[in-house]
């Protein structure tokens, strides 16, 4: 188990005051959804920082005792004082769900109401930027406008490219998914619903749309870039779902991709 940081003082974990309970994907989707992941942003929520030894998360990490939704304990990814990295268990019901951290010998934290949507589209974007965390399937580049991005290889993709990129909230499957807090490489899990993707405002075809084998609460999503886009650096990339619209009403919230 990797642990580092210093050790938190005996004191009640706490949420912070706003937005307190986020979807991991996307930039502040405050609407978390069953079998994807969220973050929890406080004081105190843990001694310090600690993620599980494998792919494989557990209800207990550290000191953190649990984190419960609804009175259920969410698988933990990673936890720190300042934040916790969980999955949303499969089994939690759409509404209104109170989510405490509770930490070994501390206590409990109030209980904070989080929506719990059962459709809640967002795909993953770096680091808070918009940049999604979209791939070129024929190189494995990041699908930005430059010839890299950060460590990775990039470049913008053209009509008929194949592209995958990771998101969550994206609804039931059409199969029993797997057990809270294990990763889906054991069947093809697609959602029970089609997905909608647009890019640059055109509609892609969906190749694939299920859970990610490789990460646990996570979704991937493969598509072939549509003719017609314009070239864009930064074209906006749309999902929808069971009539439920990832669309966000700050411009600067949308995940983009590069195309050429």
């Amino acid at each position: 188990m990797f642990i580092c940081g210093s050790m938190a003082m005996g004191q009640t974990p706490a949420f912070r005051a706003q937005d307190a309970v986020i979807g991991a994907a996307g930039l502040v989707v405050t609407n978390i959804a069953p079998g994807s992941l969220f973050s929890i942003y406080g004081s105190n929520l843990a001694a310090t920082v600690a993620q599980p030894d494998s792919t494989t998360f557990s209800t207990s990490l550290l000191d953190v005792d649990s984190v419960t939704i609804g009175g259920v304990k969410a698988p933990l990814q990673f936890v720190s004082p300042g934040q916790i990295n969980a999955q949303v268990p499969w089994g939690v019901a759409p509404g209104t769900a109170g989510v405490v951290v509770t930490r070994k010998g501390i206590g409990s934290s109030v209980s904070y109401s989080a929506p719990i949507s059962q459709y809640s589209p967002a795909a993953y974007t770096f680091g808070g930027v918009q940049q999604a965390i979209a791939i070129n399937n024929s190189d494995f580049t990041i699908t930005s406008p430059t010839p890299t991005f950060g460590p990775y290889g990039a470049h913008p993709a053209a009509a008929g490219d194949a592209v995958f990129f990771y998101a969550s909230g994206l609804g039931p499957l059409d199969q029993a998914p797997p057990a809270d807090g294990v990763n889906s490489i054991d069947a093809t899990r697609k959602t029970a619903n089609p997905l909608t993707v647009t890019i640059g405002g055109v509609p892609a075809k969906v190749d694939f749309a299920g859970l990610a084998p490789q990460f646990t609460g996570v979704y991937q999503v493969n598509v072939f870039i549509p003719a017609g886009i314009p070239a864009n650096a930064a074209a906006p990339m749309l999902l929808s779902i069971n009539g439920v619209d990832s669309f966000r009403a700050d411009p600067t919230k949308i995940p983009t991709i590069a195309v050429r």
